[in-house]
């Protein structure tokens, strides 16, 4: 009888010992489902939805922890809990909680999830269907609207086929070299970006050779300086543009990359009569055999 009474404690103690584990990896899990579906919510703008998703997320996070025997998970948790209740507390300041009065800020400007939409960046795609296709550049359009004249481009992205409906749309902002996003649109199966127009790029209008030569000294320039060229035309480039040159800069160097970025391309080196071959003649390019480069 000892013997048996035993066992049935040590199955017992293996039991709890399993439950135990389980609620640990349980309690990830159930959260992870809970906060991606507030994400999907928040995104499409179902804040009433994704506030108590959020809330009944971190409440199974808060729970969790007490029991999670890993200091380094929990810690990492402690960092997403924190990150999930900002978003909350955004949610309901800015559209659960009634102002009193005509009170202007945490609605405004950037959430705290790095890459959430921004709100007033999304439009219906019906507004779409008035716009008018003027060309095709590569793999987008230029569009028109005829109700602003203004023009831009617009890039169609095809959802995922896991994607389904209410999956999580996410829009990047102020990525470097990137133009700007004005506006986007969510349909069933696909993501529209309405993108700033960009006539000109630092200097290089009408394509032509003379664009080559641009380029060329531009990558001149970051590599004798070790600074991007539209990093220091802070303004831009324009005909009244003051190239910044360093002073360890060659007297050479200095001219070449002077004569290359000249923003009128009739001025610039290697356009018109004698071409490149006003480029390989350069001082700069002194004692270079450019017959054993080809």
């Amino acid at each position: 009888m000892s013997s048996e009474g035993d066992l049935s404690c040590q199955n017992r103690v293996d039991i709890d010992s399993v439950s135990k584990v389980t609620s640990k990896r349980d309690y990830l899990v159930d959260a992870a489902k809970q906060l991606h579906v507030a994400l999907e919510r928040d995104v499409n703008e179902e804040y009433e939805a994704a506030f108590s998703h959020y809330k009944y997320g971190v409440e199974l996070l808060l729970s969790g922890i007490t029991v999670d025997p890993s200091r380094e998970r929990r810690d990492a948790v402690k960092r997403k809990i924190s990150q999930y209740l900002k978003r909350a507390e955004e949610i309901f300041n800015c559209h659960l909680q009634r102002p009193l009065g005509n009170v202007s800020g945490a609605a405004e400007g950037y959430s705290s999830l790095r890459f959430r939409p921004i709100r007033v960046l999304s439009s219906s795609v019906e507004n779409l269907k008035r716009c008018q296709v003027l060309e095709i550049i590569d793999k987008v359009q230029l569009v028109c609207d005829p109700s602003s004249g203004a023009t831009f481009i617009l890039k169609s992205v095809m959802k995922s086929g896991r994607s389904g409906h209410g999956a999580v749309t996410i829009i990047p902002q102020r990525v470097p070299y990137m133009v700007q996003l004005l506006k986007f649109y969510v349909s069933d199966d696909a993501l529209y970006l309405q993108l700033q127009h960009i006539k000109e790029v630092l200097g290089v209008g009408t394509v032509s050779e003379a664009c080559d030569w641009w380029s060329l000294g531009a990558l001149l320039y970051e590599m004798l300086t070790g600074q991007p060229l539209y990093r220091s035309l802070l303004n831009g480039a324009s005909a009244h543009m003051q190239l910044p040159l360093p002073d360890s800069l060659s007297r050479a160097a200095v001219s070449l990359l002077t004569e290359l970025l000249k923003y009128d391309p009739d001025m610039r080196l290697g356009s018109g009569t004698g071409g490149v071959q006003l480029i390989k003649s350069h001082p700069f390019f002194y004692g270079v055999d450019w017959k054993k480069l080809v």
